[in-house]
């Protein structure tokens, strides 16, 4: 069975997982925090010890279905996966959030590509957003999507800035982050 995305859970700034994260977003402005929760996750078991300690970055584009959620602030709210966003085709945040990360979908030679490093995953969410949005509105204030995943079997990438891995069930994106670089 493949991985489905089922629905978001936005976590309140005082949960354990949102204070756990802060602090990997140095600079940025952290908006939202969604737990992504998957049915058929039986193949992506993530109790296994393969699966990477550290938790890394993937940057993504998005078709500006981002900036209607980010209002959503109070009590414990659930977003269908199915309902995040309506753009059939091209939004790749909800490609990923739909079936997790799919080779045929990728533009990187069948590879994933993510970082421990945000400022690299930073860069390809500005990259994919910048394919929906004229360069000359992608201000400061743009809003990023990135993805913190685990990952297993992984390969050094170009230049030591990122890494991949060439199978769908080598990785699993557990949050969905909402960041911007000023207020």
């Amino acid at each position: 069975m493949t991985l489905k995305g089922q629905h978001l859970e936005l976590l309140p700034v005082d949960s354990p997982e949102y204070k756990k994260h802060i602090n990997k977003f140095k600079d940025l402005h952290l908006i939202n925090l969604y737990k992504i929760h998957y049915t058929g996750a039986d193949k992506n078991n993530n109790s296994d010890d393969s699966w990477s300690d550290p938790i890394y970055f993937h940057g993504t584009g998005h078709c500006g279905c981002i900036d209607r959620h980010i209002e959503r602030r109070t009590g414990s709210v659930r977003i269908s996966v199915s309902e995040w966003c309506q753009h059939d085709d091209g939004c790749e945040t909800r490609g990923i959030l739909l079936q997790g990360h799919c080779r045929e979908h990728s533009l990187h030679e069948g590879r994933h590509y993510f970082s421990e490093d945000i400022e690299v995953a930073l860069k390809y969410a500005a990259d994919g957003l910048q394919e929906h949005v004229a360069s000359d509105n992608l201000s400061n204030k743009a809003r990023f999507s990135l993805f913190l995943c685990k990952a297993r079997n992984i390969h050094l990438g170009h230049e030591a800035m990122h890494r991949y891995v060439v199978s769908d069930y080598d990785i699993i994106p557990c949050y969905l982050v909402i960041v911007c670089r000023q207020l």
